[in-house]
């Protein structure tokens, strides 16, 4: 489904499994980036902020997207908050040329 890009099914079987194992923050931050794929913003922050809550994910990573989020919602303060929490891991370039460009 995801090859296809048919998201909002893809979504639905994703929070399923989740359903099935809600500590599974792999599954929650899955859907929290289907949401933010199909420009449900406001769904997709409140998901990334419940993984970032959980603190099971790699923070680093979940910062990443909710400074891509916050970008696409014209609030570049709070983008640049988050990309400035991105101190380690794969997203570091990336969120330093986001910064940059803010």
């Amino acid at each position: 489904m995801l090859e296809q890009k048919r998201y909002a099914e893809s979504r639905v079987q994703f929070q399923k499994l989740l359903a099935a194992d809600p500590d599974n923050n792999e599954l929650a931050f899955a859907v929290a980036l289907l949401s933010l794929q199909m420009g449900e913003l406001e769904r997709a922050e409140k998901e990334l902020l419940e993984t970032l809550a959980r603190g099971k994910k790699d923070a680093e990573t979940v910062h990443y997207y909710l400074g891509q989020l916050n970008e696409a919602k014209k609030a570049d303060a709070t983008a640049l908050e988050h990309y400035r929490q991105v101190v380690a891991g794969d997203y570091v370039y990336s969120a330093h040329l986001r910064e940059a460009t803010c």
